[in-house]
């Protein structure tokens, strides 16, 4: 990416799935915003190969509008200013398991066996690692984080977050100026620490349809875990994002005017009484806590540059705010 590029206000969506959400932004951008899209470029970071072709296929009708394929490593050599979007992507982040097993901690890992010429993977238990172990040291002591709560019993699992840290270091080195919105199942570590939790958050999802059994289907199901507050604040601070503030998203799509929309529906025609209901419908699935409403999101700024304005002062954004 030459200077001059990178020096435009760049929309960073990192892990961007079909590109359906980039594909929203800049239709928006066209259709109400016009003057500021002149000053805006796209980038889209991600890794597999397949998806890119989809991203490509969904946005190749788009004209006038630079639209940029970026890995984080060509990011951190020409690190841009603008907002980082990651919708559902640190829940998909490996995670190390851990196992409590007759009064100790082990790390959970898989072995290939061979039963009568059939492989089959299953869980073993292995001994901490030195940087495990730290890790779990330093969030205890700097967090107040109890990882085994009294009373547990052997079999209870849960996860810790080791790729957080590295993955806001990178972000860091990415970004020089600018805000990030991280959206995902989150939870606090007394809820997710916790001794009802007996078998931690970590899922597997298949033609979206959830199961916890880990190993079934391995390489054709998608593995997600639930994001710990505490340990995704604290290491986004670490590395130079101010945390913001934090909310479901029933709360912040209401905050930003979906009541209005849903209100909207039962204005029209009775012609069109199924195709709002639909509409209604699925837009009451956004904020529905027993659903998606019950996804975080959280707000982020850096500000380390003196050749941009200065945003540490930057008040709470809209979506922060109590809905009307």
């Amino acid at each position: 990416m030459s200077q001059n590029i990178s020096r435009k206000i760049s929309i960073v969506e990192i892990g961007p799935g079909q590109g359906n959400l980039i594909n929203d932004l800049i239709s928006i951008f066209q259709k109400k915003y016009p003057k500021v899209i002149q000053h805006l470029q796209f980038i889209l970071v991600e890794v597999n190969s397949w998806m890119i072709h989809l991203q490509k296929e969904r946005l190749e009708d788009i004209r006038g509008v630079p639209i940029y394929w970026r890995t984080i490593n060509e990011l951190k050599q020409n690190p841009v200013y603008g907002v980082v979007i990651a919708n559902e992507m640190l829940d998909a982040l490996p995670v190390e398991r851990i196992i409590f097993r007759s009064n100790k901690v082990y790390r959970q890992g898989i072995k290939l066996i061979n039963n009568e010429n059939i492989n089959k993977l299953e869980f073993t238990e292995l001994s901490l690692t030195y940087e495990l172990e730290q890790a779990i040291d330093s969030n205890e002591k700097l967090l107040g984080i109890k990882f085994l709560p009294e009373g547990i019993q052997d079999g209870w699992t849960t996860e810790i977050h080791t790729e957080i840290r590295p993955w806001f270091e990178d972000l860091s080195r990415s970004i020089l100026q600018g805000f990030l919105i991280v959206i995902d199942y989150a939870l606090d570590f007394k809820r997710y620490y916790n001794l009802s939790r007996s078998s931690g958050t970590l899922m597997s999802y298949r033609n979206n349809m959830a199961s916890d059994k880990l190993l079934i289907n391995p390489g054709k199901s998608d593995l997600t875990s639930h994001i710990c507050v505490e340990t995704l604040i604290h290491n986004a601070e670490q590395n130079n994002w101010k945390y913001i503030g934090h909310t479901s998203q029933g709360e912040a799509l209401l905050s930003l005017g979906l009541a209005k929309k849903i209100s909207s529906l039962g204005q029209l025609q009775d012609i069109k009484l199924k195709d709002a209901l639909q509409q209604r419908e699925s837009l009451l699935r956004l904020v529905d806590p027993l659903l998606l409403g019950n996804f975080k999101w959280f707000a982020f700024v850096k500000s380390t540059s003196s050749e941009m304005p200065n945003l540490k002062n930057y008040t709470n954004p809209h979506f922060l705010e109590e809905p009307d």
